[in-house]
């Protein structure tokens, strides 16, 4: 079987954002490991930010948690609301943002 390269992410509704980027992170999930790298696509929209965080294994609930923080850490001065999928075999969403 022949390996198949795949370099390309394809946006689905790429005009509903004004800009769209793929950033790198890691984070700590504080219990002694060294951290976990993954990826996440930025798309702003005009009345939110939708964050897609992918992870390349299933991640556990501290995990999952390490993740939230890190992008809470990120975008701590968002003024929009922040979506957060997570994308680890098990799709997870969460929404950032709670109404006061």
């Amino acid at each position: 079987m022949e390996d198949m390269k795949k370099d390309r992410v394809i946006i689905a509704e790429p005009d509903k954002y004004n800009n769209i980027e793929i950033r790198n992170i890691n984070f700590d999930t504080g219990e002694g490991l060294a951290g976990f790298d993954g990826n996440m696509i930025v798309g702003d929209a005009e009345d939110s930010k939708d964050i897609f965080f992918l992870s390349i294994r299933p991640l556990n609930e501290s995990e999952i948690d390490a993740v939230c923080d890190k992008i809470e850490e990120i975008y701590k001065d968002e003024k929009k609301p922040i979506n957060l999928s997570i994308y680890d075999g098990i799709n997870a969403i969460y929404n950032l943002n709670e109404e006061s």
